[in-house]
């Protein structure tokens, strides 16, 4: 498809970023000049370091990012020709059979790409700010290593690239959405393969929020505090998953989000859970008000009591306790911060005693906490 661009090829060259296979061998001519990069190192490395390893070795200065499944329309690289950020528009691949859980993860779900929220009554959106899907996505090389790229702290394909333009919009860059930009996607998604993409994503979205406490309000307060109940979502969408009856649609897509949300919520839980420490408190902060407030500290103290600067997770559960001074989950997590402080066994005790006092739940965290001091 890179062959039939009506951009002539000696003004595009093409870099392939091979993350932890082997470089294929191929005798094909192309028109235009093709380099095969491989990582560095056994194993993938993930999507970030890979698209920066490509950012590193482009020669033009335009970059432009589709994926190894992605089929570009012949006009592609023509709208994509301008020093700016530019989204384009990525569509599924005619070849594909038609499947209605896979329009409805697009389309009316919004759960991948989420097209309808650049839709107006009229047509499109000129700015798609936030916005660096990077199936089909373009940007000045000089911003984009300004910015140091995608941080790799990211090792899947979940959301590195929003946080790329959360970054890109912070510094005054403007996301102009071009529709006629068009990749199409030729990619199998199954009701399976997709949850388990939502369990990803939603592991993932502690990554965000560690980096960009902002968006990590937003992400996890509200779903973090209820209750989940993926087994009873999953069972209810498989009942109805391959209905094919149009008067059973709507319950079926309304099934289909419960679960897709829930399985995402799932991800969040366990990636907390795993990470323990200061992130154990999260989930017991509501997302409201002062509470809000509570959480974005709180969020703040993890992420610096990870990368052990203890000085600052102090000063930001200081502030989450301002906020909400009887959660006996901060309370808990004043006493993980204290347990690693040397002097401050005796403050870490009182702690731990203060949340087992303040816990309605009688939760096991404090008090097997209070049992190793």
């Amino acid at each position: 498809c890179l062959s039939e661009q009506t951009l002539r090829p000696e003004l595009f060259e093409v870099i392939v970023i091979n993350d932890g296979g082997k470089n294929p061998e191929t005798s094909i001519k192309y028109p235009f000049k093709i380099s095969w990069i491989k990582t560095k190192g056994k194993g993938s490395k993930g999507p970030a370091t890979a698209r920066n390893l490509g950012a590193e070795k482009a020669e033009n200065e335009i970059l432009l990012f589709i994926g190894d499944d992605n089929f570009p329309n012949k006009y592609l690289l023509w709208f994509h020709e301008e020093p700016i950020a530019i989204q384009g528009y990525i569509d599924w691949h005619p070849d594909l059979m038609p499947d209605t859980f896979r329009e409805f993860i697009t389309g009316e779900g919004g759960f991948q790409f989420n097209w309808n929220s650049l839709k107006t009554e009229t047509g499109w959106k000129e700015k798609a700010d936030g916005w660096f899907v990077t199936a089909n996505v373009s940007i000045d090389k000089t911003a984009f290593l300004l910015e140091q790229g995608f941080n790799t702290k990211f090792k899947i394909a979940a959301w590195e690239d929003i946080e790329l333009g959360y970054r890109l919009t912070r510094k005054g860059i403007v996301t102009y959405f071009q529709p006629h930009a068009l990749v199409y996607h030729h990619h199998r998604i199954t009701f399976n393969s997709f949850i388990e993409r939502q369990y990803a994503a939603g592991r993932a979205r502690i990554d965000l929020a560690a980096l960009q406490p902002e968006l990590g309000i937003d992400l996890l307060a509200g779903i973090l505090d209820s209750n989940n109940n993926y087994e009873e979502q999953l069972d209810l969408a498989l009942v109805t998953n391959f209905n094919v009856d149009p008067e059973i649609q709507p319950l079926q897509k309304h099934r289909w989000g419960n679960v897709l949300h829930s399985a995402a919520i799932k991800g969040a839980y366990d990636e907390l859970n795993e990470r323990g420490g200061l992130w154990s408190a999260v989930p017991h902060i509501k997302g409201s008000g002062n509470s809000k407030k509570a959480l974005h500290c709180l969020i703040e103290a993890a992420h610096a009591f990870e990368d052990g600067n203890l000085g600052r997770a102090t000063i930001e559960l200081e502030w989450a306790m301002h906020y909400e001074q009887n959660s006996w989950a901060i309370y808990a997590a004043l006493g993980e911060l204290y347990a690693h402080q040397k002097g401050n066994r005796l403050k870490a005790i009182q702690s731990f005693q203060k949340a087992i006092e303040l816990d309605p739940n009688n939760s096991d965290w404090p008090a097997k906490r209070l049992q190793t001091l």
